[in-house]
């Protein structure tokens, strides 16, 4: 890992850390910001073990640096959350990048069971507007706590204020157009990718009705994984191998094909976001199956149905257009 890491800058030491199973590399602090996020772009694409690396940058301060506050957040995680190294850390990355429109964000770690420890680089006041603003918030369901202990609060109005301005200013902005190659997605299905990224509860949502048989989950785990063994294999023999995908992901691209009569089969995750957005294209694919009649199934959650095929990222549904083979 040393080896690797000074590709990008003067690394000054490599440290594991045991409990967390993670490693820290510390960089020279005259190229530290700059060396650190280098390594953590590039790092973050490589494949260790067998295992694909999770990389984020963790900004140290030292004595004569601004102070520290901390806020303590508990429901933040799931199940499936402290049971997958992966997603814990993807679900951590992204409650950093929550807490980054409070302030700077000096680490982010799990110090017990689903509760979180974000600290901050500056004073209580900080601390104040994050929990104010995480407190309440729901994630997959679940309503977040979040407290500051061992610190001096600041007057609430002071915080309110903060996340009023703050609120004003999301509220001003337009949302960034967004694109699928060279052409402009529409505004529906451009909605569904805003989302914001929030932990998401394990727990199935009611739409999502399960197969009365022991045999579906991992049939449909096997059937996935060899299909996208034999869509790769024929993308590398022939670039243009476009009309014969076999499988197809995500929300616009399964509704497209359920619409074209091309797909026999949907896979579902059975845990999707709670949001508008996402909800109303959700309804509209099992509509569309409904009278299509395109079996939908909905045994994997989003982590599960992005390891069936070899992914590390969660997915949210998987149109099959062409199941021979497997």
């Amino acid at each position: 890992i040393r080896i690797m890491a000074e590709k990008y800058g003067t690394v000054a030491t490599v440290e594991a850390e045991r409990a967390t199973k993670s490693v820290v590399v510390s960089f020279e602090d005259s190229e530290g910001s700059q060396a650190a996020k280098l390594a953590a772009e590039n790092l973050g694409k490589t494949i260790l073990g067998g295992t694909a690396v999770v990389a984020r940058v963790q900004q140290e301060t030292s004595a004569s640096d601004e102070s520290t506050c901390h806020i303590l957040l508990k429901n933040a995680l799931s199940e499936e959350d402290l049971e997958d190294e992966d997603c814990l850390e993807e679900s951590l990355a992204d409650l950093r990048e929550l807490a980054g429109s409070y302030g700077t964000v000096v680490s982010v770690d799990l110090v017990e069971e689903s509760t979180v420890k974000i600290v901050f680089q500056g004073t209580s006041t900080i601390a104040q507007a994050a929990a104010t603003g995480f407190r309440g918030m729901v994630m997959g369901g679940v309503e977040l706590e979040a407290a500051i202990p061992d610190s001096a609060l600041v007057d609430s109005e002071m915080a309110d204020g903060t996340m009023e301005n703050q609120a004003k200013k999301e509220e001003s902005k337009e949302p960034e157009k967004l694109f699928s190659g060279d052409k402009l997605i529409g505004d529906s299905w451009a909605e569904c990718k805003r989302v914001p990224k929030i932990p998401n509860s394990s727990n199935r949502r009611p739409y999502a009705t399960m197969v009365e048989d022991e045999t579906a989950k991992p049939l449909i785990i096997e059937m996935l994984g060899e299909l996208m063994r034999l869509q790769k294999r024929a993308v590398e023999e022939d670039k243009n191998t476009k009309t014969k995908r076999r499988l197809v992901m995500g929300l616009r691209e399964v509704a497209k094909g359920i619409r074209t009569r091309k797909m026999k089969m949907v896979c579902m995750a059975n845990n999707l976001d709670e949001y508008g957005a996402i909800d109303a294209k959700l309804q509209e694919i099992l509509d569309l199956a409904y009278q299509e009649d395109v079996p939908v199934f909905f045994e994997l959650s989003k982590r599960g149905l992005g390891k069936a095929i070899g992914k590390t990222i969660k997915v949210a549904v998987i149109g099959i257009q062409n199941a021979e083979g497997a």
